[in-house]
This record gives C-alpha cells, structure tokens and sequence, in this order.
C-alpha cells in the first residue's frame, strides 16, 4: 500500500506543484511537470480498444535487423539526449505510454535506466 500511495502522491502531481498553477492561471509560459515519451511503435496485442492501434507497427520480433528497430524503438542515445534536454529545462517525470507497449523494446530496461540517471521521476 505505501508503493501506491507513494506513486499517487509522487512529486510529479500537478498538486504538489502549486507555483505552476499560479503561473497557469496567469497566463505565463510553464515548463511542463511530466513529460510523455514513446519507447516504441510496436505492440502485438491488437486490442480493439486501443486508440493507439492504428499507429503501431505489426510484430517484426526483437531480434530484426538494426534498421528495422531503429524504425520501431526508441534508440538508448536518443532517450539520452532528450532525458538530459527534459532533466535541464526543470522537467521532474516521464511517462512511458501510448504508442506501442513500452516494455517490448529491447532497450525498456536500459531507457528507463537513463531516465533515472537524470533524476527523473517514471511513471
């Protein structure tokens, strides 16, 4: 139970966070508190619910040729330049959803890894 309240309450809420909603109602620009990154195009699932489907790549397996990965999951470098460009700009979470089923990527492990390493906040 303290692991989801711990994850209800984490720090990346819009709640815990009420100078951005002074500057929300002011107008003012605001760096955005969490951020959604998509590790992946490919999900096997198919679900008829899925308002992501129509975008998802059809299994190609884990084991495809580079070019065709690199077409369907996020690269590890370039999860690293854009947690360092988020972590920098004051950014304190990231999302991994929509698109495919993030731990289909053969790279999940060391992406969310990364994001961690940047001090932000998964979700």
């Amino acid at each position: 139970m303290e692991r989801l309240k711990t994850f209800t309450d984490a720090e990346s809420k819009l709640s815990h966070h009420p100078e951005t909603v002074e500057r929300l109602l002011k107008n003012e620009p605001v760096i955005p508190i969490s951020m959604e990154v998509d590790l992946s195009y490919f999900c096997g699932d198919q679900c008829s619910f899925c308002h992501f489907s129509y975008t998802h790549q059809r299994p190609v397996g884990r084991h495809a040729p580079p070019e065709i990965l690199e077409k369907v999951f996020m690269s590890p470098q370039l999860a690293d330049t854009v947690f360092k460009k988020m972590a920098d700009a004051g950014v304190k979470s990231v999302v991994f959803s929509g698109g495919g089923e993030p731990t289909d990527s053969p790279f999940a492990l060391e992406i969310f890894k990364l994001a961690k390493s940047y001090g932000l906040e998964l979700g």
